[in-house]
């Protein structure tokens, strides 16, 4: 099923008609206005359904009165009848007997193609050439119901949609075929596909690769080395609800909690664990976030479990942030690494030696990205690693800034995010009240994470 969620606004891509479909059109009348064909001058509709248009017509010829079927009644009213008659619009067969008359529907009126169904299988294909798709990419049969490119092709050419959503994307098709229509026309289509089986990682994405690479193949080689794309896509992993459970540390419990756990049901256990314990022993714990690792955001992992055993992983704590405060990126800086050389003020506060900040292969890391909310403020969103001298991290951190010329004082960004504890210059955005603390301009991303993951609230 194919729709569109405005009709008023949607602009669909007209299909080209060919000869076989225009020779359906025929002027056994010599009319002026050329080539026609006929059309139903019934409707699905009963005489209860549509009692005005169960009437009678004359037939010019016979002078006959013909009523429809009181299952089938005309499709048009009266009035427009009669002006079909004015425009010569009706056709009583070649003979002028015909029990029912015709709609005369002209080529020269027809825009793009109106066939009887956009689907021909000769055109969009089958299973069995979907199947033989992946057999020549694979080798084998990796995927047993997938669907044919071609079929999809003709469903983003009719929409003339630039982004298509697949959220049962199985084998790949979609992107397959998005892939597909931008080599053809040097389109700039994009996609969407999301699946949980765990036939993405061995067939979906391999099967992109392979289609961007090449548009022929056989024997899961590719056979056309002049057909490759120009292509990019992202993959973001979602953190399942048994992940979750894996990296939660509850606190440890009193003798007589859990021996009462030891003696309930498995029902009961599992009550306590989703009803009690997620929501108000974790509440407060660090351990739902393990906020230390903070320090190091770009190697911070969380245990999966995959095929029977649980791994650590390295997931993406920049690219999860930027979900959280609903952040479109306007740009996003590789991270970089820092030396620096230290020396103490006539105050005796320890600061970065003016022009000793330069890239080196270690020392500090750090990854701005810049972008707006969901309400269109500009944010400035700063990741780095801490050595765990405070007082050094914070003074590479005051040179880090001078000499990326960010002011936390000035009015650039509308709010400014950190990690780890600092003591840049701050501004209070609205007045404290007992019932509102106020709110400060630079936030400790460690403390937004935290509150953004859990507080239901703020989802």
């Amino acid at each position: 099923m194919v729709y569109a969620a405005q009709k008023e606004t949607w602009r669909p891509v007209k299909l080209e008609r060919n000869e076989e479909q225009d020779a359906a059109y025929e002027n056994p009348d010599q009319d002026s206005r050329g080539p026609w064909k006929a059309g139903d001058y019934t409707s699905n509709k009963t005489r209860a359904e549509r009692p005005n248009l169960f009437y009678p017509i004359t037939n010019p010829n016979t002078k006959e009165e013909v009523f429809p079927s009181e299952n089938r009644v005309w499709a048009y009213s009266p009035d427009v009848h009669l002006q079909h008659i004015t425009d010569n619009r009706i056709w009583w067969g070649r003979n002028g007997r015909n029990r029912v008359p015709a709609y005369k529907r002209f080529l020269s009126e027809v825009e793009g193609l109106v066939p009887r169904t956009v689907w021909p299988h000769e055109e969009v294909g089958h299973n069995q050439d979907a199947m033989r798709v992946l057999q020549d990419m694979f080798k084998d049969k990796p995927f047993a119901s997938p669907k044919p490119p071609a079929l999809i092709e003709r469903c983003i050419t009719i929409s003339g949609g630039q982004l298509s959503l697949d959220i049962f994307a199985g084998s790949g098709t979609t992107g397959h075929a998005v892939i597909n229509l931008n080599r053809q026309d040097k389109g700039g289509r994009r996609y969407i596909l999301v699946e949980m089986g765990d036939y993405f990682e061995s067939v979906l994405v391999p099967r992109l690769k392979k289609a961007i690479y090449s548009a022929e193949w056989k024997d899961g080689k590719p056979i056309r080395y002049d057909t490759g794309v120009s292509h990019a896509f992202k993959i973001v992993k979602l953190e399942s609800y048994e992940d979750t459970l894996n990296n939660l540390h509850l606190p440890r419990r009193t003798p007589d909690q859990t021996l009462a756990l030891g003696h309930a049901t498995p029902e009961a256990r599992a009550d306590y664990m989703l009803r009690y314990s997620l929501e108000l022993e974790t509440r407060e714990s660090p351990s739902l976030l393990e906020l230390a690792k903070f320090s190091a955001p770009w190697s911070y992992q969380l245990s999966i479990h995959r095929k029977g055993e649980t791994v650590p992983r390295t997931v993406d704590l920049v690219e999860t942030f930027n979900w959280l405060v609903g952040l479109s990126v306007e740009h996003q800086d590789a991270p970089v690494s820092v030396a620096a050389e230290f020396e103490t003020d006539s105050s005796g506060r320890i600061t970065v030696k003016k022009g000793s900040l330069r890239k080196a292969a270690q020392g500090w890391t750090f990854q701005s990205v810049t972008g707006r909310d969901r309400s269109g403020r500009l944010q400035l969103i700063i990741w780095r690693s801490l050595s765990g001298n405070v007082i050094e991290d914070n003074a590479v951190l005051d040179a880090f800034f001078e000499k990326q010329g960010y002011n936390a004082r000035d009015s650039e960004f509308d709010t400014i995010y950190v990690n780890g504890d600092n003591n840049l210059a701050n501004l209070s955005l609205s007045a404290a009240t007992p019932e509102a603390p106020s709110n400060y301009k630079v936030k400790l991303i460690e403390s937004e994470f935290h509150r953004l993951m859990w507080d239901v609230q703020d989802v």
